[in-house]
């Protein structure tokens, strides 16, 4: 029998747990809410929140006093299925939950605007000095500070941090008077422990960084509940007989600097005649001095112009998708089953963190090698966590290389490389990792059920909670 971990919340309604370190004025809105809805804890008063703009209706009455405090629409991700087979999750109030446990994990599910959760914000803004702490109930801070509850802050679908960042929480925590290492960060990155020791000597360190491959364990838990939505063995094996449309996919739903930049390339190298490519976010200016600068990418003016005509752009096969109606975790097989390879880019490609997102797990669920456009060493991650990747089929030294001009030409060479053989080439060279695509895929799927990194840290919560 699993050992059961209770979460427990200081607002737990008749359809609605909220999260933690929430404002009281949203729990009481919430609960005049819950009065005359039936409706799921997802579909909650105040979604979409950490927006910041005034578009609903919880940034129309705060404007942007509001800030951006704990996500309203699952409490924490421990909740997911994908954790299931580590331990039991128990979900209840804090106030009847401890009932029955000596000690209790207090979640926090962090945004991405970190400066307003520790309350160290903007000079003269409102939400400066609003600590994460302040937030929480009394019973709570009065468990956390006698060593009767864990603060966990959950940021596990974010894979990089900066040291001022955990500098200010550091601080909020002094100040909030909660005892050193009764706050554990649980974080989506590989090296997040070693890193954080290494920017701060032990007794200046106020949490316990911890590392959980959340992303990969849900990505693995998600595929294998939906199947029928990828390509499967049998249509894997049935294109072995059929020459493919397109060279490579290369798909983009952000135009961030880095994607921006090996669009303009490729355009001006005529490698995306060669693609089923979608660009689906329009920029809002193309830094053509920003790109030379930075990637050494020379963009003609011609280039620009052009491109402009073009965007936003969606794949062949997902022809309505726009930038607001897709996600990560929207995958169209039919692009896959067109194409040889993928030009995969990363959400960072400069990061000291070892991490990796959906954005690689999409040509490895559908049998499709890849091109990683990442930080350096995200090859060697995928290789350290039982992954196979593509050398001597794909020239993988870009892997190694950490300056940005050099790594991201030589991608592009590569690229130009694959694109110059013809399909009948490209079929062949594709078909000789047949098992390293079989390799990778149910690796995949099995990934979240025996992992050892996720049971190394559910045996260090256990104990914690001894």
């Amino acid at each position: 029998m699993m050992s059961k971990i209770p979460f427990l919340y200081d607002y737990v309604m008749a359809n609605i747990v909220l999260p933690n370190a929430l404002k009281p004025e949203l729990a009481v809105i919430n609960y005049y809410h819950s009065l005359h809805s039936n409706k799921l804890r997802a579909k909650n008063l105040f979604d979409g929140q950490d927006t910041l703009k005034n578009d609903t209706a919880m940034t129309f009455i705060f404007d942007n006093s509001l800030g951006s405090w704990a996500t309203s629409n699952s409490g924490t991700n421990f909740s997911n299925p994908c954790f299931k087979s580590y331990f039991d999750y128990f979900e209840d109030s804090l106030h009847f939950g401890k009932r029955n446990f000596s000690k209790y994990v207090y979640p926090i599910q962090v945004t991405p605007h970190f400066e307003q959760f520790t309350g160290f914000y903007d000079n003269g803004s409102k939400l400066n000095g609003e600590f994460f702490w302040k937030h929480m109930s009394k019973e709570a801070l009065t468990d956390v500070r006698k060593g009767r509850a864990l603060i966990i802050l959950d940021y596990l679908q974010e894979n990089t941090i900066s040291k001022k960042s955990l500098e200010k929480l550091h601080e909020a925590i002094e100040i909030g008077g909660l005892p050193k290492n009764s706050v554990i960060f649980v974080f989506n990155s590989f090296n997040a422990e070693d890193i954080y020791k290494s920017w701060f000597a032990e007794e200046d360190r106020w949490l316990e960084m911890k590392t959980l491959p959340f992303v990969t364990t849900a990505i693995s838990s998600h595929y294998k509940l939906n199947l029928g939505r990828y390509i499967d063995d049998l249509t894997f094996v049935s294109l072995k007989n059929k020459l493919r449309k397109h060279k490579f996919i290369f798909q983009t739903r952000r135009a961030r600097g880095h994607r921006l930049a090996l669009l303009c390339e490729l355009f001006q190298q005529n490698l995306l005649r060669e693609a089923d490519w979608s660009f689906l976010e329009m920029p809002t200016m193309f830094p053509v001095k920003q790109i030379e600068n930075e990637y050494n990418f020379k963009i003609e003016s011609k280039t620009v112009d052009e491109l402009r005509l073009l965007l936003p752009k969606s794949l062949e096969s997902e022809p309505a998708a726009n930038s607001g109606n897709v996600t990560g975790w929207d995958i169209h097989p039919d692009a896959f089953k067109n194409s040889y390879f993928n030009l995969c880019t990363e959400s960072i490609v400069t990061n000291d963190f070892q991490s990796v997102t959906e954005k690689v797990y999409k040509p490895i669920i559908n049998f499709q090698p890849f091109i990683f456009f990442a930080a350096p060493g995200s090859l060697a991650l995928l290789q350290k966590i039982g992954f196979k990747t593509f050398s001597p089929w794909i020239n993988e030294d870009y892997d190694s290389e950490p300056d940005l001009k050099l790594r991201s030409s030589m991608i592009v060479k590569e690229v130009q490389r694959l694109c110059a053989m013809t399909h009948e080439e490209l079929h062949h060279w594709y078909w000789q990792m047949e098992e390293i695509l079989i390799h990778n895929r149910n690796h995949l799927l099995n990934f979240h059920v025996d992992n050892d990194m996720n049971k190394d840290f559910f045996k260090y919560l256990f104990e914690r909670l001894k």
